[in-house]
């Protein structure tokens, strides 16, 4: 059976870098003191992913200070997370942000940097918008050595090459697809796909699950089924993924098309 193919809409987490340590993060820095702090709109070409060709991207740097202590072991007084936003063709926007991971001792240690990972580099996935989640890892590294090429600075190319470390973790990603109304009423109708289940986990013991139905301008105008995971759990039993939580969501664009 063939089935209408899903678009990535918006995706954030975090992907930790861990085989040259906290290295790339601090060249990232020497970067931004080469652009003498940031720069705006500069335009580069990267390779396409999978494909041939290139494709131009618009890239600006910023940066924030990160509210974190240096470790003891370190020459600065402040560290700083570096913003990266670049936008590509088909409306793909990659909003990242590069911070430290140090080896910091258990008085400076942040709460959410487990203590057996030492020093390595977080790329933090603001809210990628329009990009699939295997492009992420080619397009942080492809866009960061095409931005160091046309300012002259010398950036290695081994940085962000390896895998994402065990710890990186996806926290949001939606995906979406444009039904026609026939297609779309056997999703929101009362015996259709959301109440089907719905009906399954309703009394799921230890669930927790939320069917809220708008029809105010339209059958199905907003329809939202959130699930938690043990309402996951029931649906998927065989699936190797155990999402924290789901939710599926149908809704009439602000400008409806005739027929869909």
């Amino acid at each position: 059976m063939s089935h209408v193919a899903t678009t990535p809409h918006e995706t954030r987490g975090n992907l930790l870098y861990k085989e040259y340590e906290d290295s790339p993060y601090w060249a990232v820095r020497q970067l931004y003191n080469h652009v003498e702090g940031g720069l705006s709109k500069l335009e580069v070409e990267i390779p396409r992913y999978e494909e041939d060709g290139t494709e131009t991207w618009t890239v600006s740097l910023g940066f924030h200070e990160s509210g974190l202590s240096p470790s003891k072991h370190d020459t600065v007084s402040t560290l700083l997370e570096y913003d990266i936003q670049a936008y590509g063709e088909g409306r793909r926007k990659f909003p990242i942000c590069i911070q430290p991971r140090l080896a910091w001792d258990d008085e400076n240690r942040p709460g959410t940097v487990p203590a057996s990972l030492g020093r390595a580099t977080n790329v933090k996935l603001q809210n990628t918008v329009n990009i699939e989640l295997d492009e992420i890892p080619h397009l942080i590294r492809e866009i960061l050595r095409a931005v160091c090429q046309k300012v002259g600075f010398d950036w290695s190319r081994r940085y962000f090459t390896e895998t994402p470390h065990e710890y990186s973790a996806i926290t949001q990603h939606e995906r979406y697809l444009r039904l026609d109304r026939e297609m779309a009423r056997k999703l929101v109708r009362s015996d259709g796909v959301f109440m089907k289940l719905f009906m399954l986990v309703a009394d799921q013991e230890g669930s927790h699950v939320v069917y809220d139905s708008n029809n105010e301008k339209i059958v199905g105008y907003n329809h939202q089924l959130r699930l938690d995971r043990k309402a996951i759990e029931q649906i998927s039993k065989h699936s190797r993924h155990r999402p924290r939580g789901m939710q599926y969501k149908h809704y009439h664009p602000e400008h409806v098309r005739n027929g869909v």
